[in-house]
């Protein structure tokens, strides 16, 4: 498609809407400021993204920007005119970015800074060295008389290693190659979580089968390791624990050996909870049976038991559509 100059958009522009002579001079204006808006804008986003490091210093960097600084950011070519010191006629080194590869070079301070520590260094002073965080962190370096005595320098500080190492684990996890320490603790936390499902299950499912079958859940003792009875009567609900461990639940049984914590969730109270949530679960699926059926009656009587204590029963009836 063939680009129209820049008069030939404002002829256009004035013809489709039919602009008069009047307002023709203030039409022009505005249209010529938002075409150097639209380019500002275009080249300083390239600019941020491609080619000054100085943009991305003191702020808060996402995973792709941390990613683009440390390995695709712009480097000076080698023909590239470095600006030239008037006072002692030094400027920046070429072969300065091969010797020191943390070295990023910015364009508009005419100064470098360190890759690693820019991105992962804290302002704190550094340990063994009493030295500021300014200099390649938060402030460009430009000091070229002194530039490989105190390049050096920096390369043997504690914090640039550990910006260094902290780069690498990045790289390796952004890259698939390492899984992040984030990933791996909830990896253990979500693997922890299904073994307790599926003890808590075992514990549950016994609980439901004492309850279907009418089956009293205690006996004389309900204490102590279920799987250490001496043969006295703790009631069905410890013994079908037992017999489900030796019917083979490996999972249960290794709850019951090696779990270093009182938490069984086999004593009266769990009990009590378990069946109060069973009792729940039942009502709310009644209700929404009811809810969902085309008619329903409910009927109500009330009586006095031995204590003289009015007790009133609710029966409900409804039609279960298929």
């Amino acid at each position: 498609m063939k680009r129209l100059s820049k008069q030939s958009s404002i002829s256009i522009f004035i013809k489709k809407n039919k602009i008069s002579d009047s307002n023709l001079s203030e039409t022009i204006e505005t249209i010529n400021e938002e075409q150097t808006i639209e380019k500002t804008i275009e080249s300083s986003s390239k600019l941020i993204y491609n080619d000054d490091i100085s943009f991305f210093v003191n702020k808060i960097l996402t995973d792709a920007e941390r990613k683009l600084i440390l390995t695709d950011f712009w480097i000076p070519p080698n023909n590239f005119n470095f600006p030239i010191e008037s006072i002692r006629n030094l400027k920046f080194q070429i072969q300065w970015i091969d010797q020191f590869p943390w070295i990023l070079y910015s364009k508009i301070e005419n100064g470098i800074y360190c890759k690693y520590c820019l991105i992962f260094a804290k302002d704190v002073s550094g340990k063994g060295n009493n030295q500021k965080l300014s200099k390649f962190v938060s402030k460009s370096f430009n000091n070229w008389r002194k530039a490989k005595e105190i390049f050096n320098k920096h390369e043997k500080t504690n914090y640039h290693n550990t910006c260094k190492i902290m780069a690498d684990n990045f790289l390796s996890v952004i890259n698939g190659k390492q899984i992040s320490v984030i990933n791996i603790l909830n990896t253990e936390r979500a693997r922890q979580a299904e073994i307790n499902k599926k003890k808590l299950t075992s514990i549950v499912k016994t609980i439901i089968l004492c309850g279907r079958q009418e089956l009293p859940l205690r006996g004389k003792i309900d204490f102590g390791n279920v799987l250490n009875c001496d043969n006295k009567n703790d009631g069905t609900f410890r013994s079908l624990l037992r017999f489900r461990v030796d019917a083979g639940d490996t999972v249960l049984e290794d709850h019951f050996i090696n779990d270093n914590s009182r938490l069984q969730y086999t004593s009266p109270s769990i009990q009590n909870e378990f069946v109060d949530i069973c009792s729940k679960i039942i009502k709310k699926k009644i209700v929404d049976n009811i809810n969902n059926s085309k008619y329903f009656a409910v009927l109500a009587d009330e009586t006095t038991d031995i204590s003289n204590v009015e007790q009133m029963s609710l029966c409900l009836r409804y039609i279960v559509t298929a």
